[in-house]
């Protein structure tokens, strides 16, 4: 009975744009800005609270959000031909010749 009056209900349009609105207000658009924004934000209330393990956490992922840590470990499976090994060095040496920007925004 509560299913087929929740259909009813649904099928309404004003309940249903209710419901639409209601729904956007609490959903959030994740994007990798805002978390960063988020990470940047938890990190210097951690660091103010004197959490530092927390804060360090937080700028660690933030680093990794921007490509700063990159997991050098490589698992190759197969038959590995030349033309396989010489792509990989190519990519490593670009990547190695590709700058860092060290320096804090603040």
């Amino acid at each position: 009975m509560l299913g087929v009056q929740a259909h009813h209900n649904l099928r309404h349009p004003k309940i249903a744009s209710a419901i639409k609105q209601e729904l956007a207000k609490v959903a959030v658009e994740v994007t990798p800005v805002r978390v960063q924004r988020r990470l940047h934000d938890i990190s210097l209330a951690a660091q103010d609270a004197g959490q530092f393990g927390p804060a360090v956490r937080a700028e660690e992922l933030l680093g990794r959000s921007v490509g700063m840590w990159i997991d050098r470990t490589l698992q190759l499976q197969g038959v590995l031909k030349d033309e396989h090994i010489q792509a990989l060095l190519d990519t490593a040496r670009r990547r190695q010749a590709e700058p860092i920007d060290l320096e804090d925004d603040t």
